[in-house]
């Protein structure tokens, strides 16, 4: 299985023998798929005896855990696993291309995509969303007020008094 430079948003679920889950890590088990890098804060090892304790099974954690809603055939796959789940999420492989190994223990199951979310478009309704502007009902550009430069100048005046002042008092010469 080929995994393409900068995968993104996929989950790649893959039925691990009980025995090969209790006795590898995720860094032991990436070695073993034939992966040199991984990141394993993207990977998850779950124990469908534990999803069934719990009162949720795959599809349920798969849905809290990942926001993923399966198809049928997707359920139909996912229902082939025996007793442990592996699942690597495409962030794992940080953006490099991989080629997955098949080995005894290990069988890729399911690749799971997330479905982008809508984009919200509700109609706008204002004028200016018309596409039409009338130059001659736009209102005139107002100048800046000759006041408020003035008041500008009398802060600048009033700051650099106050500056003055405190280095005369750090100073000692008050």
């Amino acid at each position: 299985m080929d995994i393409p430079a900068h995968d993104h948003g996929k989950l790649y679920v893959f039925d691990i023998d009980g025995d090969l889950a209790k006795q590898l890590g995720p860094n032991e088990i990436a070695a073993r798929i034939g992966l040199e890098a991984l990141n394993t804060d993207f990977v998850d090892v779950v124990s469908l005896t534990d999803l069934a304790e719990g009162s949720s099974g795959p599809l349920e954690y798969l849905w809290q855990g990942y926001a993923m809603e399966l198809s049928a055939d997707e359920e139909a796959a996912l229902d082939a696993a025996q007793t442990h789940l592996l699942i690597i999420m495409s962030r794992a492989f940080g953006g490099t291309p991989a080629q997955l190994q098949v080995t005894p223990g290990i069988t890729h199951l399911v690749t799971l995509t997330a479905e982008p979310a809508a984009p919200n478009v509700d109609t706008l309704t204002s004028t200016a969303s018309s596409g039409v502007l009338n130059p001659a009902e736009m209102p005139p550009v107002m100048d800046e007020p000759p006041t408020s430069r003035v008041w500008l100048y009398a802060l600048i005046v009033i700051f650099g008094f106050f500056g003055l002042m405190a280095w005369r008092i750090a100073a000692g010469a008050v």
